[in-house]
């Protein structure tokens, strides 16, 4: 499979991280989904569903539905990237 070719099927995520000092880290978790897979009703639904683990926010573009998750909850952190994505799918295939 061809480098685009992936790049349009796969969403894109990333985690910044912003230290200030040894003891406060602030992070935010910025998920891209590709509108050509991806509909906004199924992230609508999963934020719902996800509701009290994260603040989300969504926003998009031509091409991407963009969800940032920020305040999360420390018990989710480790895991609240890849199970919100995998929701998502979930509810896609509904």
């Amino acid at each position: 499979m061809g480098r685009e070719v992936w790049e349009e099927i796969n969403f894109q995520f990333s985690i910044l991280n912003f230290q200030s000092n040894p003891n406060f880290q602030f992070s935010i978790v910025v998920i891209n989904f590709n509108k050509k897979f991806y509909n906004l009703k199924s992230i609508q639904k999963a934020i719902k569903a996800f509701h009290g683990l994260a603040d989300f926010k969504i926003s998009q573009n031509k091409k991407t539905i963009t969800v940032n998750l920020e305040n999360i909850n420390p018990e989710a952190k480790s895991a609240i990237k890849d199970e919100f994505c995998n929701y998502v799918l979930g509810l896609m295939k509904q």
